[in-house]
């Protein structure tokens, strides 16, 4: 588990600058959002673009935990993490490697509605700031657990 990046992220979340131009939505690895107004941005401004955990880790972190200035790009993240046959989305592959997440634990980071816990909820209505709280519990703890967002 790399925790330099697992806090990093956190941080990055928890105080999204408006230069990334990019809102949080956990039911969206990345997408733009100018065709689907309806998909809620949670960032108080509206951005054209709305990535979850894993798309904003895929997009702006290094190994290392600093952040990039602009957006990887999906080609780019194919070719730099050496997907040799993406998916509909390279997004959660290149963020477990960033975050040194296996499997199990990755699945429940980024699709919670799909592997994560019985929380009944509407999960494109989770803030950037209670996913950070949710790195941090994983930083600490080696534990992804989506309850703690809502304590």
């Amino acid at each position: 588990m790399n925790t330099t990046a697992i806090t990093a992220l956190a941080n990055l979340l928890t105080n999204i600058p408006s230069k990334y131009d990019t809102g949080f939505n956990m039911e969206w690895y990345s997408v733009e959002t100018e065709p689907n107004p309806e998909v809620k941005e949670n960032v108080g401004h509206q951005c054209g673009t709305v990535s979850c955990i894993a798309g904003w880790a895929a997009q702006f972190l290094n190994f290392d935990g600093t952040l990039r200035d602009t957006p990887r790009k999906e080609s780019q993240m194919v070719e730099e993490f050496g997907i040799d046959h993406p998916t509909y989305a390279p997004e959660p592959i290149v963020a477990a490697k960033l975050l040194g997440l296996d499997e199990l634990d990755a699945e429940t980071l980024f699709e919670p509605m799909n592997y994560g816990p019985a929380i009944h909820l509407e999960w494109d209505e989770v803030t950037p700031r209670q996913a950070a709280k949710v790195l941090r519990h994983l930083a600490k703890t080696g534990e992804v657990e989506w309850e703690v967002a809502f304590r």
